[in-house]
């Protein structure tokens, strides 16, 4: 993933600051998103910034060359940083931070509408009658929580694969008071809130390929699996272990000894710091967890 613009969205999140971000677009700023990457090129590439005409995502970019209409749906502009997702339109004071007009910004649509035809030229040469339809279409993740039915209200969905994302939809605007999910438009016409890692799934491939330099995935999962299974601690031996470490069972969860008890016994020191933190335990009752 492209880093370039840690710079510009230090400067978004300090400088212009969270909550204000928040009150502009209902997010705060990532270096993915195209605001910080605006700003970027009008920082190091100067003259390729004063010739920017249009800005759009690359699926909006294939909808401009299909049928002509510049355009982008609420859903994928959401993470530009430049939506006031709450009000579905563009917010002009990131518009004005980021020194562009809101003639380069495409026309919003919902995901499900028409934006126009298939150009004369562009039929042709793909041997289609110029009636086909173009739509504005979604951003990836709420274009998958249309497939998997995460629609409507109160549904959620869990994604892995090269990053991670939790969706969850809802009827109702709203927005995490720590920043720490994405408040976003939904490709139904309502909205979600999304939490995202840029490696999930990834790290397998990353262990596999780098570390244990294999390409046969399936047999090293097969594998892993088998060895977890047999490293499985009992309820019993779970009990000793707590006690040789003399952490205070009582304030133990039911969920954090099920934590432990999928966990293999390589891994027990790891879970004793993370049962200590959730305990609420001193610095030095958790150095003697570890």
């Amino acid at each position: 993933n492209d880093g370039r613009t840690t710079k510009e969205t230090d400067y978004l999140n300090t400088v212009i600051g969270k909550e204000t971000l928040s009150k502009y677009t209902a997010n705060i700023a990532f270096a993915g998103f195209t605001a910080p990457k605006i700003l970027w090129m009008k920082e190091n590439e100067p003259e390729l910034f004063a010739k920017i005409n249009k800005i759009m995502l690359p699926k909006d970019y294939l909808a401009y060359k299909l049928s002509g209409t510049f355009c982008t749906d609420y859903s994928d502009a959401s993470g530009m940083l430049l939506l006031d997702v709450q009000n579905k339109c563009w917010s002009q004071e990131m518009i004005d931070i980021c020194g562009i007009r809101e003639e380069q910004l495409p026309k919003l649509f919902e995901s499900y509408e028409v934006v126009g035809s298939l150009k004369q030229e562009i039929a042709e040469e793909l041997g289609l009658s110029k009636t086909v339809k173009v739509i504005a279409g979604a951003g990836d993740n709420a274009a998958a929580a249309v497939g998997t039915g995460t629609v409507g209200d109160g549904r959620c969905n869990l994604s892995l694969g090269t990053s991670g994302t939790i969706f969850i939809s809802s009827k109702q605007f709203g927005v995490d008071e720590n920043n720490a999910l994405h408040s976003f438009d939904h490709a139904d016409g309502y909205y979600h809130l999304m939490g995202c890692m840029l490696s999930a799934a990834s790290c397998n491939k990353w262990w596999m390929d780098e570390i244990l330099q294999t390409k046969e995935y399936e047999k090293e999962v097969k594998e892993a699996e088998s060895v977890l299974e047999d490293q499985k601690l009992t309820d019993s031996e779970i009990s000793q272990e707590l006690i040789s470490k003399d952490k205070p069972t009582e304030n133990v969860k039911p969920s954090e000894i099920d934590f432990l008890r999928k966990k293999p016994n390589l891994t027990t020191q790891i879970d004793f710091t993370l049962l200590a933190d959730l305990a609420g335990l001193s610095k030095e009752a958790k150095a003697e967890a570890a």
